[in-house]
């Protein structure tokens, strides 16, 4: 169980987006020690990018391990401005906004584009950690809406295509959704996915109190993806998919009451 960790909120922006970075008011950002923003910066592929400075305009900085991952620890909540750089040549700097929660550990896994220095996030953003996830039953299926964000993607990518990933805690696979439907105007997506099916297997029916965790991949359109995504079949973990992708942040929740 995943604890006071969150989704990265709807508000998440690129520089290079012609969206307005909001203003959260609170009278700016307060200190607390348990506060944390940690991820992992990969390329388009999916592979981590080691010594990559991850900074803040007020100077805490850290830089990512072999595995890509990073973590600043005592950070201001509110709306900040995330730059990733190379250590080596601290040139080609990127930048991302980035809404940090008020307590607990917000997690970031962003894409960085070293040759056009473009930094990009994917997220889900509904549903939430333990939050409510809707789901609806029609002609025989349990289905249910995901959304998310696309910052900084579409530049990244020669045709990008975006999957849902869904899995559950009762047969242990994970399964892989149809694309989603992309806005670029927005950055944003969102999809329909299936949840289960009210049939004679018993294995297929969801049921409440079922743990479920939820996110979403990015890779190009013609990646092979689709061929899993159509599959009957689950796979045991997103590592076997034989392909190169970027992921999301991971929603972790509990399926309340369902429709009968």
């Amino acid at each position: 169980m995943i604890t006071a960790t969150s989704a990265l909120a709807v508000a998440v922006y690129n520089r290079h987006s012609t969206l307005p970075v909001p203003d959260y008011g609170g009278g700016g950002p307060v200190l607390v020690s348990d506060r944390i923003l940690t991820g992992k910066v990969v390329n388009q592929s999916g592979l981590p990018v080691a010594e990559i400075e991850v900074g803040m305009a007020d100077g805490m900085s850290c830089t990512t391990d072999q595995e890509g991952t990073f973590m600043l620890k005592d950070v201001p909540a509110g709306m900040h401005r995330l730059s990733l750089r190379p250590q080596a040549t601290r040139s080609g700097q990127a930048d991302q906004f980035i809404q940090i929660q008020p307590s607990g550990t917000t997690v970031a896994n962003l894409v960085y584009n070293l040759e056009k220095s473009r930094v990009g996030l994917l997220s889900v953003t509904f549903p939430v950690s333990h939050g409510e996830w809707p789901v609806e039953f029609s002609k025989g299926s349990f289905r249910a809406e995901v959304h998310g964000r696309c910052d900084g993607l579409a530049s990244q990518f020669r045709n990008m295509a975006i999957w849902p990933v869904i899995h559950s805690s009762s047969d242990g696979n994970y399964w892989i959704q149809s694309k989603a439907n992309v806005d670029p105007t927005t950055n944003t997506w969102d999809a329909d996915v299936y949840v289960g099916e009210s049939s004679g297997d018993a294995d297929k029916r969801p049921q409440a109190g079922e743990k479920w965790t939820i996110q979403a991949i990015v890779a190009e359109a013609d990646s092979g993806i689709d061929a899993y995504a159509v599959s009957s079949r689950g796979i045991p973990h997103l590592t076997a998919l034989p392909l190169r992708y970027a992921s999301s942040n991971v929603i972790t929740l509990k399926l309340k009451d369902l429709p009968r």
